[in-house]
């Protein structure tokens, strides 16, 4: 074997165990005792009679990531005016959740969807996925991709009216 080739082999056997140790899961006991509610086909009725932004997202998608402080400032905009933002996290661990929630000091409601059965439901296939939902409990918009705060809160200002 070459000089060369066990170089290869201590770099690869490096970058092995740096992903092992950058993908394992925060113990739970980091999320300082928060744990999330699974969403549930109940969890929009606690909501009935508001205008409701239903995101499914994830802490490890990026434009999830870049829209959550975006969405943050649209909850505390409108919240007096009836809007609820229900956010499902596509099943990570609480302590990954709480960490982001955490970080980004987000104050709106946060589920988790560890079965898949919410997004099995709404058939979301593609993260940030965001549904608004009028005072009635009809979807009137199904936005795939992240948003900024003008589309959202465009989508925002029509439900409640």
């Amino acid at each position: 074997m070459t000089r060369r080739s066990k170089w290869r082999i201590w770099l690869v056997l490096a970058l092995l165990l740096g992903a092992v140790v950058a993908c394992r899961q925060a113990p739970e006991e980091s999320a300082a005792g928060q744990q999330f509610e699974e969403f549930t086909d109940e969890t929009l009725t606690q909501y009935q009679g508001k205008a409701i932004m239903l995101s499914f997202w994830a802490t490890w998608c990026p434009p999830c990531r870049a829209e959550m402080p975006d969405m943050e400032a649209i909850y505390r905009k409108y919240r007096d005016q009836g809007l609820v933002i229900l956010a499902v996290n596509a099943g990570e661990s609480d302590g990954d959740i709480a960490a982001f929630v955490n970080e980004l000091d987000l104050t709106f409601p946060i589920f988790r969807d560890s079965k898949g059965k919410a997004r099995s439901a709404y058939a979301i296939r593609v993260l940030p996925t965001n549904l608004f939902i009028n005072k009635e409990g009809q979807i009137v918009t199904r936005k795939v991709g992240a948003l900024d705060q003008l589309a959202m809160s465009a989508q925002i200002e029509a439900l409640i009216k």
